[in-house]
């Protein structure tokens, strides 16, 4: 009997001991220190983060941009100051005028030469207001040959020299922008359609009483004198 008391005596002990230590221990609380950041806590950092970022990669873009003015200001200052070193040289000094006998090969005009003259077959330039020389290769120019100047749209003025005495068939036939034209008096031939198709303000600058003057009143071309 008294073994049968102290068995059970020892097995309530035991089960009395395993309650007590399966017992769930008392929860500590946490400290704020100890607390894990909040999310928002954590989204704040990253925006700051890439704020710093862009903040300081529009320092660098404003810094390179100035640096870049700067550059097309010094390469325009150059620039200004080369062109107005070389407008400067070109004023003070004048190239060398070739002498009036010496062959040119970019004389705006095709010619050939007979009896000692030079006569103007064609107009090869673009200019629009043109004065013929006195002298080609040393040569006197004598005379505009037949269709030199025909059909020249863009022509406004011409200038013959002193030694012209003709002006051949059609010369200026269809210069429908010729607006004057200097004829000297020593012009005595002015061959038919020498003008045809010009505009009908197309004026005649020339000596009184020459050629050229009776010529022009004639077809009631305006005259000039000069």
């Amino acid at each position: 009997m008294k073994k049968t008391l102290l068995c059970a005596l020892a097995l309530c002990t035991l089960l009395t001991g395993c309650r007590i230590d399966t017992q769930t221990p008392p929860r500590e609380e946490q400290t704020p220190e100890t607390q894990p950041p909040k999310e928002t806590e954590i989204t704040t950092d990253a925006d700051d983060t890439r704020l710093a970022y862009y903040e300081q990669l529009v320092s660098q873009l404003q810094q390179e941009l100035l640096d870049l003015k700067t550059e097309i200001y010094i390469d325009r200052v150059e620039y200004e100051s080369r062109i107005a070193e070389l407008e400067k040289g070109s004023e003070t000094t004048p190239a060398p005028e070739e002498p009036p006998s010496a062959p040119s090969t970019e004389l705006p005009f095709a010619y050939q030469i007979e009896n000692g003259g030079v006569i103007i077959t064609a107009y090869t330039g673009k200019q629009k207001q043109v004065k013929i020389p006195a002298t080609i290769e040393g040569y006197p120019v004598v005379a505009v040959g037949d269709r030199a100047f025909m059909d020249n749209v863009v022509l406004t003025s011409v200038v013959l020299p002193e030694g012209v005495v003709s002006i051949g068939w059609f010369a200026f036939s269809g210069c429908v922008s010729l607006e004057n034209i200097l004829i000297p008096a020593g012009v005595s031939t002015i061959s038919y359609g020498a003008f045809q198709n010009c505009r009908a303000t197309l004026s005649i600058t020339c000596a009184a009483g020459s050629y050229a003057e009776a010529y022009a009143r004639s077809y009631g071309m305006g005259v000039k004198r000069g």
